[in-house]
């Protein structure tokens, strides 16, 4: 979606209560009913997600994912961005649980992800005014009020033909001899992971995400970082 979303639920707020917000920048969710938001078809992206979109762009998502025109601009920074993807994040600020008051508009833009912190908390993307990068941080409590993306679900089939779960590269034939990486299995027990293509070998060379890994698997980093 090329919008915040502005699904009215129990637990989501206009910035100050003025509907002219929700429908510039969206509604602002807690994590329990961001989880609910999005429309059959859609879901609210996982971390992992949100790491796949910004991908080649890690010190600048923030620039590359910005809206062009509504961040604040104080006078030795502009905060605007030159949005690369149609993603046009607008600052949105957020709603502060611990103290009921809206901050931040015009400075922060807040999205939740699906990727639970532990019990209580969850993960969320946030970028700032004077901040050229993003970042994915910890809500500990999930009660914060954030904006909401959603993005279309997809039913991704991983051929997974001669492939144990264990195995870390798994070569499969019908995409040109190139491998693929387990990065973990889901509850259901299915093989998750990512597509690489690899130009050599199996252990090296140039590597693109190809696609993500089904809704709700999800990837241990320290695989990706040894590629």
């Amino acid at each position: 979606m090329a919008q915040n979303m502005n699904y009215e639920t129990a637990y989501s707020y206009c910035y100050n209560g003025l509907d002219e917000n929700c429908d510039k920048y969206g509604r602002l969710y807690s994590w329990k009913e961001a989880k609910d938001a999005c429309p059959a078809g859609w879901h609210l992206p996982s971390s992992a997600e949100w790491d796949a979109l910004w991908y080649g762009y890690i010190e600048s998502a923030g620039s590359v994912m910005k809206s062009k025109v509504g961040w604040l601009n104080d006078g030795n920074v502009d905060g605007n961005g030159i949005d690369r993807f149609g993603f046009a994040a607008l600052p949105a600020g957020e709603w502060v649980s611990s103290t009921g008051g809206f901050e931040e508009l015009g400075r922060y833009a807040n999205f939740w992800s699906s990727t639970p912190y532990d019990a209580n908390g969850a993960y969320f993307v946030s970028m700032f005014y004077e901040n050229k990068y993003a970042e994915i941080l910890p809500d500990y409590f999930g009660t914060n009020g954030y904006s909401v993306r959603c993005i279309k679900t997809e039913e991704v089939t991983v051929d997974s033909t001669g492939c144990e779960s264990t195995d870390l590269w798994c070569k499969n034939t019908s995409r040109d001899n190139n491998y693929r990486v387990n990065t973990g299995v889901d509850a259901g027990g299915a093989t998750s992971g990512f597509w690489w293509d690899t130009y050599d070998n199996a252990d090296g060379g140039q590597s693109i995400i190809t696609w993500p890994a089904a809704r709700g698997n999800e990837y241990n980093a320290s695989v990706l970082d040894s590629i």
